[in-house]
């Protein structure tokens, strides 16, 4: 097997004083630090990712970054998040327009938001809520993520999960569980006393494929991203 990249002193010692430049309280840090070192590749993705400040004015940013303090799994998902900003960003979002962890309360928890124009916090354009799976999709854990956009005031509102090795779509088209809870959160919801609707399921597999899910025409679709 290969050597596990190297966690090297001196990007420890950047991402020390970029934490602290940010006010980040040093026992935060301290244990922000040693988790990113804890955290194999994903770890120095991240600690690379805060040497860049690109997201650094973004509304909620210390927010998702601090999580870093908690363990190799929410790296993983601050990774997850970040990756999105970064791909909103390649496709023409202004900076300026993102927030993360907006989360008011348990039913209005958006990790990304894409905030409509002129709105300064809270109102989206689009809402993401990001999972990196631990184990097998399962029904339980779609209604999670999705009850957590419930409430969020949203255009737009994407679950997306990123799929253990041994998952896959198929899997996933043949579970009635699955595809049932897909179908409620995506069209039969809409019929409910709290009408709001999912738009769509991103399914990321572990080679990165993207498959998104949505309704249409009385029907799950499940479509490769491009």
């Amino acid at each position: 097997g290969e050597a596990a990249p190297e966690f090297s002193d001196s990007l420890e010692q950047n991402v020390r004083t970029t934490l602290e430049g940010r006010g980040i309280e040093p026992r935060i840090v301290e244990k922000m630090v040693d988790t990113l070192k804890n955290s194999n590749a994903d770890g120095i993705t991240l600690a690379n990712r805060l040497l860049n400040d690109q997201y650094s004015s973004v509304k909620g940013y210390d927010d998702l970054i601090k999580k870093a303090s908690i363990d190799h799994q929410s790296i993983r998902a601050i990774n997850q998040a970040l990756d999105k900003a970064d791909s909103l960003i390649s496709n023409g979002t202004p900076v300026e327009r993102l927030q993360f962890e907006y989360n008011p309360s348990k039913f209005e928890d958006v990790d990304v938001g894409v905030l409509r124009e002129g709105a300064t916090e809270g109102q989206f354009e689009e809402a993401y809520q990001f999972k990196t799976n631990t184990e097998l999709l399962s029904k339980n854990s779609l209604g999670s993520a999705s009850k957590q956009l419930m409430d969020a005031d949203a255009d737009l509102r994407v679950a997306e999960f990123r799929l253990i090795e041994g998952d896959s779509i198929s899997r996933i088209q043949d579970d009635p569980k699955i595809r049932k809870e897909m179908e409620y959160w995506l069209h039969r919801k809409a019929s409910s006393s709290r009408p709001t609707t999912m738009d769509e399921f991103h399914l990321v597999t572990h080679d990165g494929t993207k498959t998104i899910v949505t309704f249409e025409d009385g029907a799950l679709k499940f479509s490769t991203a491009p």
